[in-house]
């Protein structure tokens, strides 16, 4: 099985570690935990098989441990955000040629519901997207 790591916190993408591996570096931009300038990182583990879709899991920074599955999709639709919302944590116009959509679904042990969605362009070296959870939080990643 293949694994991307995605860390949430900082600006830049770390070099893969293997060649199925694909670390992602992302931060707080909204919500409770930016208000608070949070500062620690955030880790979560995708593993995918080649088909398109697999699993997610992150330790949060309280310790609540949270898992779910990703897809990559076809359609961008329904999205969890919206243009603008890129627009607002992106600026100017994201790149729209050869990009992957993909959304994920993380639940936790303790009640966090986390929605995030990602673009991908492996070829180009392209990735971003936004997720958010149910305590108000939207991050960034890179």
């Amino acid at each position: 099985m293949n694994r991307i790591s995605l860390s949430v916190m900082v600006l830049f993408a770390f070099p893969p570690a293997s060649e199925n591996e694909l670390l992602i570096k992302a931060w707080p931009v909204a919500g409770p935990l930016a208000a608070a300038g949070m500062k620690q990182s955030i880790s979560a583990t995708f593993t995918w098989d080649g088909s398109g879709r697999g699993t997610v899991t992150t330790l949060l920074p309280d310790g609540e441990a949270c898992s779910g599955e990703y897809a990559c999709l076809s359609k961008r639709t329904p999205a969890f955000f919206h243009s603008e919302d890129y627009h607002n944590f992106y600026g100017g116009n994201l790149p729209q040629k050869g990009l992957q959509y993909g959304q994920a679904l993380l639940t936790g042990a303790c009640g966090t519901i986390i929605q995030a969605e990602f673009y991908i362009n492996l070829r180009a070296n392209q990735r971003f997207g936004l997720a958010r959870d149910n305590r108000n939080n939207i991050y960034q990643f890179l």
